[in-house]
């Protein structure tokens, strides 16, 4: 079963996402996580490979995935290593805020990339929304992307 860690953030979002069909699910995916890497400014190329394979609606190879989790993995440290040194005065919070929002992007990709189109829906959109932290924009974009 999927996380309901979005039906905290917006109920009735997560009730309209529950009923869509799969198809729907993965393009709601891959639009939270272009949003989510476009917004913080995320490059790196196997991010920019796992999204062009899941905008050609291709599972991504196991060693693709592998990549995204040691890139996740390497950005939460960096992510984790700014936020001590903001915490005592090294750094500014702004850099802090920039590791937060490309290391949660980076994951909201390989979250998408999950065989389960549910899961990999509520979960990448919940994780481009804490990388973004506009919930009403990123709400927005993907309620437009429904309606065509």
């Amino acid at each position: 079963m999927a996380n309901v860690r979005l039906s905290t953030l917006d109920q009735d979002f997560y009730n309209l996402l529950i009923r869509q069909s799969d198809d729907k699910l993965r393009m709601l995916a891959l639009t939270a996580c272009q949003y989510a890497v476009q917004k913080v400014g995320l490059r790196y190329p196997g991010i920019d490979n796992a999204l062009r394979k899941l905008a050609d609606r291709k599972p991504l190879d196991p060693p693709e995935v592998g990549e995204l989790g040691k890139l996740v993995m390497a950005l939460d440290a960096t992510q984790r290593e700014i936020i001590n040194r903001v915490q005592l005065g090294k750094t500014s919070a702004l850099g802090g805020k920039a590791a937060v929002g490309q290391a949660r992007a980076a994951n909201a990709v390989y979250i998408a990339a999950n065989e389960d189109p549910l899961y990999a829906a509520l979960e990448a959109i919940y994780e481009a929304y804490m990388a973004t932290e506009d919930w009403p924009a990123l709400k927005s974009t993907l309620l437009g992307k429904l309606k065509k």
